[in-house]
């Protein structure tokens, strides 16, 4: 509901005068204490938002005051029993409560939810003006306005009692010890400025969220219809605000759910790379350990074939020295031995065992080409994985030096992980493409320092220049 803003406040003392109350006394109306409050016919309980007792917390800072001391000429001396020592808040909502009692229960239970936002905005705005002061505060709702109370002042004993009324302190600080007509006045227009200051703020702060204007339409002289334009702009300026808040809480509520998306992918992305270098890291030790095996088995079989080779050296030898002293008796016995056919027989026998030995051979070499096709095989494998593993180690330097550029980062942790899942059967393509996205990774690192130092001799330039 639109309309103009009242709020005032004003300080008391704990003795009080004939034409002003005491601290206690506006505390025991704002309580609702029987005999206090001489104008409500028909009292309500306080709505209470600070603290139970409004008699409580006055009782608290007059015993402060008590307490506490001045000084005055550099002599410490005790607080005069007529100076102020709290402060009594009141601000009014427009919307009057006849108006609310014509309302349907719907209208009137969304606008005392209303009222109760303006007051928490009301108190928020009282402890901005007076920091670790505000005691106590409720809502009233037994007169004409729906009204909110304030009680303001210190509870611990100070040994400078200060006043905390900003006018009051303004007007002191202006005049002085000049008690003339014209220090007089220096000090009622400092007070005045303060006061109308106090009244922008609170307009700023509280008025214009819920449509009050700063000025009521007797002080600015205005016709009923230029009032009532002013009350729809205030509406039409509070419905602005109001919706400029939830776009904006809705635009930083995006923000943190797309800086928790970014994350979780993030995570999943490091984790599948973690995954897959753990992947990399047992395919390298069982390359290795294939490699170990298939070395032994090598040695082994080298060893076997150069016994063969030993073994054939010595066959060599033996029918090097059986043909030589078969060559003394081959003129003598020749012709025997064709004559019965055993030369025959014994060359049909030799190119027999000789045919067998010979296969024999050639199997175990063509066995050999095999074991060494493999080793050659397992080695290839195992240089791709060394070098899959070496690239992740450099993607993974690289995207943290891109940290401070979490959107390139994240970008670079996403293809990665993509990468994975679809070359995780074909190792060389994988590494290949790993390779080509470090190279980007560098162009892009390489790109930020050039425009890091380009800012950097910038920035010294003007310093210089300066």
């Amino acid at each position: 509901m639109s309309g103009y803003q009242f709020v005032h406040y004003e300080a008391y003392s704990r003795k009080g005068k004939d034409k002003k109350r005491s601290l206690l006394s506006i505390a025991l109306e704002a309580d609702r204490s029987s005999g206090n409050h001489p104008h409500v016919q028909a009292p309500l309980p306080p709505e209470y938002i600070i603290g139970t007792s409004f008699e409580e917390s006055a009782n608290k800072i007059i015993d402060a005051a008590d307490k506490s001391t001045t000084l005055h000429s550099g002599k410490k001396r005790k607080v005069r029993s007529d100076a102020n020592v709290g402060i009594g808040l009141i601000a009014s909502h427009p919307i009057s409560i006849n108006q609310l009692n014509e309302m349907t229960k719907l209208e009137r239970e969304k606008v005392i939810l209303e009222v109760r936002e303006w007051a928490l905005s009301v108190i928020e705005f009282t402890k901005d003006e007076f920091p670790n002061n505000v005691r106590s505060a409720c809502l009233h709702w037994d007169e004409s306005h729906p009204h909110i109370h304030v009680l303001v002042g210190s509870d611990e004993p100070m040994e400078d009692f200060h006043i905390i009324h900003k006018g009051e302190s303004a007007r002191k600080q202006a005049q002085g010890n000049d008690r003339s007509k014209h220090g007089k006045k220096i000090g009622n227009d400092a007070y005045n400025a303060e006061m109308r200051s106090f009244q922008d703020r609170y307009y700023q702060h509280v008025g214009i969220n819920f449509g009050q204007t700063r000025l009521g339409p007797a002080r600015e002289r205005l016709t009923r219809a230029e009032w009532n334009a002013r009350k729809k702009a205030a509406e039409a300026t509070t419905e602005a605000v109001r919706r400029s808040k939830e776009i904006e809480a809705e635009a930083l509520q995006r923000l943190e759910n797309a800086r928790f998306d970014a994350e979780l992918l993030k995570e999943t992305a490091i984790e599948e790379i973690n995954r897959q270098k753990k992947v990399a890291e047992n395919a390298i030790k069982e390359a290795e350990r294939i490699k170990l095996d298939a070395t032994k088995r090598s040695e082994e079989e080298n060893q076997h074939i150069q016994l063969l080779l030993d073994e054939a050296k010595q066959a060599k030898e033996t029918a090097e020295a059986l043909h030589q002293k078969a060559t003394k008796y081959d003129s003598k016995i020749g012709g025997l031995l064709n004559m019965f056919g055993v030369k025959d027989r014994i060359i049909e026998q030799t190119e027999d065992t000789f045919k067998i030995e010979l296969k024999q051979l050639k199997d175990q070499v063509e066995s050999d080409k095999r074991v060494i096709s493999r080793l050659r095989s397992e080695n290839s494998e195992l240089k791709i994985y060394k070098k899959i593993y070496a690239s992740i180690i450099k993607i993974s330097k690289n995207i943290r030096n891109l940290e401070k550029n979490p959107s390139i980062a994240l970008q670079a942790y996403s293809y990665i992980f993509s990468l994975f899942l679809k070359n995780k059967d074909n190792p060389i393509e994988l590494e290949d493409k790993l390779q080509n996205q470090n190279s980007l990774l560098n162009k892009r690192i390489t790109k930020e320092s050039k425009e890091k130092t380009k800012d950097t001799v910038i920035s010294n330039q003007i310093n210089d220049f300066e």
